[in-house]
């Protein structure tokens, strides 16, 4: 049996159940008054949630891929086993859960240039810096990153469960300056108007990491972080990590629209907000938007969570140019027109004029900020100009597209 926190109270207990495990409420927190559900799948109740309910939720806090798969070997434990890896590394998972024991008293360690560098050159053989010592992070993702606490200046490794503030990302091994991608697309996001988390750039001994603040925690005194809850759609969905494309069977954006219109305390803004990710995703050539990409706000209320983690597949060979979801069937988004636009708008319950006067909007906005970007950028972090201005260039061109194409 393993406990599930919240700061210092128990949300529930998981056992393990043939397959995955089970969860079940502690009656403390079902009678208390400020209590939440952990998820739309599992509103608060005093019966147990089954395995096909609890299993896919869970399995939504681990990393994904070689990061699960490395993660496993080291810790000698099989990739499927959610409790197992849970209980290992669960202390600090997105959301505001703290699984195994109570959420840490804030213990942390200083970090200088070398050894955050140093934890860096870590991840591809200790992804989340697993079996570092005092070292108990998950976080969901295929790609190579761990999490920080930044207190004024000074970034910090969270230790024994404590909570961080920020998300490192180092430079892919594979693709061309990711940072700077990245760092782009955020920032563009942010500029147009869009509520998008907020990213920096570092480096550390010449390696490059993006900084991105966790919209999951708030600040609330020296070395005091408060967790908010959230989940992905995966989660509030019942859908497996493993079954996140649409082309797997994976969520749509009508999925999305459908959960925001169920459960959403401000539905119609929330609808707004998530056709605006959905242009810009097309805008930009964002072609892995998959439904763990969008999140949920649960502890203040169902709402939309801010926009994470935009980046363009446009200047890189070898990369799929199909959406991961499609838009009114269409997997292209240099491929859009108007009636594609109309029949999404239409399929989520939109008004299809206005969807595509905002696609116009949006497009437009998109065009002429991003060229002014580079420039900017480069003048405030330690970054590769040539590379933003290659990223800035193609979004540039596939932004003036989709907004010629949705006149057609």
């Amino acid at each position: 049996m393993l406990a599930v926190y919240y700061e210092q109270r128990r949300v529930g207990v998981i056992e393990p159940s043939q397959p995955g495990l089970t969860f079940k409420y502690a009656s403390e927190w079902t009678a208390g008054q400020s209590s939440f559900p952990i998820s739309l799948t599992m509103p608060l109740r005093t019966e147990p949630y089954p395995a096909d309910v609890a299993t896919p939720w869970f399995a939504n806090l681990l990393p994904e891929d070689r990061q699960l798969e490395t993660i496993g070997r080291l810790l000698r434990r099989s990739q499927g086993d959610v409790y197992g890896l849970l209980e290992q590394i669960g202390r600090e998972t997105a959301g505001a859960l703290s699984i195994g024991a109570p959420e840490a008293a804030g213990e942390y360690k200083a970090l200088n240039e070398a050894e955050l560098a140093a934890a860096i050159d870590r991840l591809p053989q200790r992804p989340l810096l697993v079996e570092t010592d005092g070292v108990t992070m998950s976080l969901a993702g295929a790609q190579e990153k761990m999490v920080v606490a930044i207190f004024g200046e000074q970034i910090m490794l969270p230790l024994h469960g404590a909570a961080s503030t920020h998300i490192v990302k180092p430079d892919s091994k594979r693709l061309y300056a990711t940072v700077e991608n990245e760092l782009l697309c955020m920032t563009l996001a942010a500029r147009i108007g869009l509520p998008v988390a907020g990213v920096a750039m570092g480096d550390a001994e010449g390696r490059r990491y993006l900084l991105i603040e966790r919209y999951d925690r708030r600040l609330v005194g020296k070395f005091r972080v408060a967790r908010d809850h959230q989940e992905d759609f995966c989660q509030a969905l019942s859908v497996y990590p493993t079954n996140k494309y649409q082309s797997g069977g994976g969520p749509e954006l009508g999925d999305i629209f459908s959960v925001i219109d169920r459960h959403s305390r401000r539905q119609a803004r929330d609808r707004l907000t998530m056709l605006d990710f959905v242009i810009f995703a097309a805008c930009i050539g964002d072609t892995d938007r998959h439904a763990k990409n969008y999140s949920l706000l649960l502890s203040s209320g169902p709402r939309l969570g801010p926009g994470y983690d935009f980046i363009s597949a446009l200047a890189y060979e070898g990369i799929t140019p199909n959406l991961a979801m499609s838009i009114a069937g269409k997997s292209r988004a240099d491929h859009l027109q108007r009636r594609h636009w109309e029949g999404f708008a239409s399929n989520v319950g939109l008004s299809p004029a206005a969807t595509v006067r905002r696609v116009g909007i949006v497009a437009a906005a998109v065009a002429g900020t991003v060229e002014s970007l580079p420039e900017e950028l480069a003048g405030r972090f330690p970054t590769r100009i040539d590379a933003l201005k290659l990223f800035a260039v193609e979004i540039a061109r596939r932004a003036d597209q989709i907004g010629k194409n949705s006149a057609l």
